[in-house]
């Protein structure tokens, strides 16, 4: 092997520029190394500063010398890269030395602190040295710090170094600061003090350190805004093994017994709720009031119920807690929403009463709405009312309904609940048509198999089916027909469940109905009110399954004579009008009992896109009423200008024509009195070369009438809409009993389509309109036909 000369081999190291290769070759000899472990340093710290310790790293290259002796303690090294005239010292080079307990690293790193560096700066954390090395425990290091300038800062948003020491129980630490003169009252975030600390973690010996250096027992700290904690509430909440030792301290000390946080709550609350009894009873012995109420009313009792601690409630009870019912009611409630079933047979014992109501309802009722069994049976057999009532109205049985709880209706069922007890509100309704309404098939099917009426009657007389029919619920009607029920029984407002299905836009309910309409039929009046609702909401699917079971557009609709195109008509739907008119037999044209046509209607209503289709659809304009009034006159008496053009454009000569009461459109429109309308009318005249009509003044004694106002009715005559508190008729007969005649049409000795029928009047005393009360009560009116 050939030795090259040792000048020779320093000249080649010299060459090399890669850190890795120069270490590879310096180890080689140790005069070697020696001689040239400044350059390694040096190439070190020219990598790590080009790329970043943690790119070094990843890359493949060293980390920087210093970091790893600042880390790992090893002093030589920092003196090794020091004589290589490398900066060894930085402020995370101080911290790793002090959260590792390296002295000698720490102190030879302040020897070369410039002043560039303070050792108060906080790192992204927030954490300064000096509380590193109080989280670490390193005494002497903190000492060190202190003497070499480090500070505690007082920040309200963030623990300080006397506030850390405390909490990781480092007692020698806060010694140390409190022999320094530290503030020991400094407050930290939410003006929480060491005392505070000390005392939610139990430290007994730091806590009498504290009061003996005179730390406040009364400072507060606030969490939220609005949750105050004193040092007694947190010696009470913590749940350590030497908590009493600290309410003693404290206590000692002048704490109030009394102080209240948010809400009311005192210590005693939070030691009960917590289950400390010994605390409990030494806070009792010192006068605590264990009937104070806290948030919702709740005193000591109820938060030992809801904390579940049985002992801590047989002590509270011991101690007189029981001589409050209220407070023993109330504690049963929680102990019913709980299951805490030996807490509610210890609460009865002392006097908890079943059947108190409390928020609303008796603890039966809370049970039977959780289907809790086992409170269910515990409170019937110690008595509670089985039937009693909420304020308003609810039993047992139906809070179980509503709750949809199968299992604690048949639980109240077997205990002898009354299957037919009505909602005292919502109705009165039953139990069946209750769970119906919402859909509960299960119930339904147990209170069927129970023995449930299907027929029963709410308040407004309808049946389980009637009332579930809006609901929604398609399940359920079908188990309620496939059980029998009959589909066609009508309430005393008139309608069925057929028709209220249809007037709700059920397209399902409705098919499932008229399914059961193909087995057992209703009534043909039902089946074409129901037909004639569905034309009137604009429902063309419904519609068709209606004619799929046998309605005839032609001829099918209410009593009162309004046949499905009228409803269609009403409806606002030209593509419904398409499809009726494509039915046999169907007519554009088809009448009212009144004669009146769906064009004559619409004038009527003011319903222009209607009477322009109805118009292009060859509605004859021309087709009077039993009073020989065409549609202008509807349009005319009603004051609608654009519907008058409309049909004055179709047919000129109808502002002349003459109707029942001897009258022209012109007259009408003299009589309703608006100048607007004369002039409108006036200029109708001379566009359509009808000039020598102008100007024709007739003596009527027609009144002019009422400002118009959308809760009028209509005269069945004129058209026009009359005011409440005019004294007019009501034909009870004719139009199913909504035929009115309006004064001015009984003095022109006008009368309803049979002139034998009696009249009532239809106002009392020009107050009241019994035609509203009468036909409020008289039917649904789910959809205006006006």
């Amino acid at each position: 092997m050939i030795r090259l000369p040792l000048e020779i081999v320093d000249a080649i190291i010299d060459k090399i520029d890669n850190e890795k290769t120069f270490s590879a070759a310096i180890l080689c000899s140790r005069s070697i190394f020696n001689s040239h472990v400044g350059r390694l340093y040096q190439l070190n710290d020219e990598k790590c500063a080009t790329n970043g310790n943690l790119e070094s790293l990843a890359n493949g290259y060293s980390t920087h010398a210093c970091d790893w002796a600042s880390l790992n303690g090893q002093l030589s090294t920092l003196k090794r890269a020091k004589e290589a005239g490398i900066v060894i010292c930085d402020l995370q080079r101080l911290r790793w030395a002090v959260e590792g307990g390296h002295m000698a690293v720490l102190l030879y790193l302040l020897e070369q602190k410039d002043d560039a560096i303070d050792i108060n700066s906080r790192f992204l954390d927030g954490l300064a040295l000096l509380e590193c090395a109080v989280l670490a425990g390193e005494l002497e290091i903190v000492k060190q710090l202190v003497a070499s300038g480090a500070s505690i800062e007082s920040n309200p948003n963030k623990e300080n170094a006397f506030h850390l020491s405390v909490r990781d129980r480092h007692c020698d630490i806060s010694d140390f600061f409190l022999l320094k003169g530290m503030d020991p009252s400094l407050r930290g975030p939410n003006d929480i003090t060491t005392l505070n600390i000390a005392a939610g973690l139990g430290d007994v010996d730091m806590v009498k350190t504290l009061l003996a250096a005179g730390v406040p027992v009364f400072f507060f700290y606030v969490i939220l805004f609005f949750e105050i904690y004193t040092p007694l509430f947190d010696a009470a909440e913590g749940g350590h093994v030497q908590i009493m030792r600290i309410l003693l301290v404290l206590l000692a000390h002048g704490a109030s017994i009394s102080a209240t946080r948010l809400w009311g709550l005192t210590a005693l609350h939070i030691a009960a709720r917590n289950g400390y009894t010994e605390a409990v009873r030494i806070l009792l012995d010192h006068g605590s009031d264990i009937s104070a109420v806290a948030h919702r009313q709740h005193t000591a009792l109820e938060h030992a119920v809801t904390g579940r601690h049985f002992d801590m409630l047989e002590l509270l009870i011991g101690r007189g807690a029981s001589e409050s019912a209220g407070d023993v009611a109330h504690a049963l409630r929680i102990s019913v929403s709980l299951t805490f079933v030996q807490a509610a047979e210890f609460l009865i014992k002392n006097g908890a009463n079943v059947n108190e109501m409390r928020y609303g309802c008796g603890v039966l009722h809370l049970a039977a709405e959780a289907g809790n069994l086992v409170m269910i049976e515990l409170l019937l057999r110690h008595g509670a009312n089985i039937s009693a009532r909420v304020p308003y109205g609810k039993t047992p049985l139906l809070y179980a309904i509503d709750a949809n709880q199968p299992a604690a209706v048949e639980a109240l069922l077997a205990a002898g609940a009354d299957i037919e007890e009505p909602h005292r509100d919502d109705y009165g309704c039953r139990p069946l048509g209750f769970a119906a309404c919402r859909g509960h098939d299960e119930i339904v099917r147990i209170l069927l198999d129970h023995g449930a009426d299907m027929e029963a009657r709410n308040s407004v007389d309808a049946t389980a089916v009637v009332s579930l029919a809006t609901e929604g619920h398609v399940s359920t009607m079908q188990l309620l027909l496939e059980r029998g029920a009959d589909a066609s029984s009508r309430t005393s407002l008139g309608y069925n469940a057929l028709e209220a299905a249809t007037c709700d836009d059920d397209l399902e309910m409705v098919r499932l109905l008229l399914q059961d309409n193909i087995h057992r039929p209703q009534p043909k009046l039902q089946l074409h009110e129901a037909f004639y609702w569905a034309c009137n909401g604009g429902r063309v699917a419904m519609v068709e399954l209606f004619i799929e079971q046998g309605c005839n557009a032609a001829t099918d609709g209410l009593p009162s004579g309004l046949l499905a195109m009228h409803g269609a008509m009403f409806s606002g739907n030209a593509e419904l009008i398409d499809f009726l008119l494509e039915q046999d037999e169907a007519d554009i044209d088809c009448r009212t009992a009144l004669g009146r046509t769906p064009l004559f209607e619409a004038a009527e209503g003011g319903k222009l896109p209607m009477v322009e289709y109805l118009l292009l659809r060859n509605a004859d304009p021309a087709a009077k009423d039993v009073y020989q009034a065409a549609p202008i006159f509807a349009a005319m008496r009603s004051g609608h200008l654009e519907a008058v053009e409309l049909l004055v454009e179709a047919c000129p000569e109808s502002l002349l024509w003459v109707d029942g009461f001897g009258r022209t459109p012109v007259q009408w429109a003299e009589l309703t009195g608006p100048e607007q309308l004369v002039a409108f009318t006036n200029d109708l005249l001379r566009r359509h070369e009808l000039s020598y009509a102008l100007e024709i003044c007739v003596n009527s004694p027609f009144a002019l009438p009422p400002t118009w106002d959308p809760e009028n009715h209509w005269c069945a005559v004129c058209t026009r809409k009359v005011d409440h508190r005019i004294s007019n008729m009501n034909c009870t007969v004719c139009l199913d009993g909504d035929f009115i005649i309006c004064n001015d049409c009984v003095g022109e000795g006008m009368v309803c389509l049979d002139a034998a029928h009696r009249y009532s009047m239809w106002t009392n005393k020009g107050t009241d309109c019994l035609f509203c009360a009468r036909s409020l009560g008289a039917r649904y009116r789910y959809t205006s036909s006006k």
